[in-house]
């Protein structure tokens, strides 16, 4: 599932917080508060233990549901909680972020379906807005500018000049493109309308607005405009990028792994040595002796799962030495659950934490270097493609079957392609973009 951080207005947010001593083990503090600050620093609300208002679900663990008010001010919220616990003070802090209900997504969680070639029992409409969001944001950052469509703002602009003989007859606004000017007014030093002014010319694409007759007239006056700048819709070849960027962010989230991780497999030579054992319902087995056979494999979640063994030839293989002792034989790029609970490739591993079933041992790659070349072996596991093999390390399965995997990563290559297309057919046009 894809963790949700950003709400809207009127939608609840639990805010919850749990206490644990210096041995990990939970308790009660003697008193809880939490404190509930809007983007602005202003305290919106004050909640404590004893007055009802925050929850003990179990022991050391509190929660309190905060129900964002309707004309909530958009940006990062901040959740401080501060306990007391006999002479001590426990203070801690934590954040949400409040979404603007006037931006508006560049692409539709149907467009992301159909790119990614999945539906709604792969990934739910909830979990793929989180990720056109993310889409949007680095559209943004490529591009210099967002491409909102009507959003409404108001800009100030300080008209004193050095030389008071010097009138201002211009300005610029910083958001373009310009859809609306509702109005441009000036103002004294004392917030009082002394005139608004309504002959003007504005260059929609620049923002550059200039009187054309008069001028911003005493000095010390400041000029107030309120416009609506964006897009009449978001243009074309920005919202198939932002649906190409989504689905590729949605694949490799299935896979588990990165883009750079995907890109880089090769999808026949994801294998181990043949005395290699994997985890069964029969105990460990070897390869070797389990080739060309159905295998009940136990997977990482500790379930049974129908896959299979087969040899694929002789491949290049490294050795992987562990810090226990334990050596493990593989092609370079077979994919390991890292700590973190990602795939990382062989080659990446030293130092790295390996992710272990149902142990916490320490285990890490302490070297790894090349070891000929030798027959290896593939496995299947279709249900989560993780399984697991000797010293209760956790290890993808193959991708060269046809399964999902395979399906997803060709996908991805595919999709990374279109995406070096549309980047450099707007980059050809980007003077145009806007209008198409």
């Amino acid at each position: 599932m894809v963790e949700i951080k950003e709400w809207d207005r009127g939608e609840t947010v639990r805010i919850q917080n749990t206490y644990t001593d210096s041995d990990g083990t939970l308790y009660d503090p003697d008193t809880i508060e939490l404190k509930i600050y809007d983007p602005k620093g202003s305290l919106s609300a004050t909640k404590t233990f004893a007055a009802g208002e925050i929850v003990k679900s179990s022991t050391g663990i509190y929660y309190y549901d905060y129900t964002i008010a309707d004309d909530a001010t958009t940006g990062w919220w901040i959740s401080k909680w501060t306990a007391v616990i006999g002479t001590q003070t426990d203070r801690e802090s934590d954040q949400f972020y409040v979404r603007d209900p006037e931006k508006k997504l560049y692409c539709t969680v149907e467009e992301v379906w159909n790119r990614a070639g999945v539906d709604c029992n792969v990934a739910t409409r909830e979990e793929i807005i989180p990720l056109i969001r993310d889409s949007m944001d680095e559209i943004d950052s490529m591009m210099g500018k967002s491409f909102q469509y009507g959003i409404d703002v108001v800009e100030w602009f300080d008209t004193s000049q050095p030389d008071e003989n010097i009138k201002r007859t211009s300005v610029f606004l910083r958001y373009t493109p310009i859809l609306l000017v509702a109005s441009v007014e000036e103002y004294d030093i004392n917030n009082n309308l002394v005139e608004t002014h309504t002959d003007y010319w504005i260059d929609s694409n620049t923002g550059y607005l200039r009187l054309t007759s008069g001028e911003f007239g005493q000095q010390r006056h400041r000029i107030k405009v309120t416009y609506t700048y964006g897009y009449e819709t978001v243009p074309r070849k920005i919202s198939a990028l932002c649906a190409v960027l989504s689905a590729m962010r949605l694949l490799i989230h299935q896979i588990g792994g990165t883009y750079d991780d995907v890109t880089s497999w090769s999808a026949a030579g994801l294998c181990f040595a043949g005395e290699t054992e994997i985890l069964t319902v029969d105990g460990y087995r070897s390869f070797e002796s389990l080739v060309d056979s159905g295998v009940n494999i136990i997977n990482k979640d500790g379930i049974v799962s129908n896959g299979r063994v087969w040899c694929t030839g002789e491949k290049d293989i490294v050795k992987l030495a562990l810090n226990n002792g334990k050596e493990i034989k593989c092609t370079p790029n077979h994919l390991f659950m890292i700590d973190e609970g990602h795939g990382v490739q062989a080659v990446d591993l030293l130092g790295r934490k390996l992710k272990l079933y149902n142990s916490n041992e320490d285990i890490r790659v302490v070297s790894i270097i090349p070891y000929g070349s030798e027959l290896v072996y593939d496995f299947t596991e279709p249900l989560t493609h993780w399984g697991v093999i000797d010293n209760g390390i956790i290890v993808h399965n193959s991708i060269a079957v046809g399964e999902p995997y395979t399906n997803m990563s060709r996908n991805i290559e595919f999709l990374t392609k279109e995406r070096d297309k549309l980047l450099a057919n707007i980059g050809r046009l980007r003077q145009s973009i806007f209008i198409v």
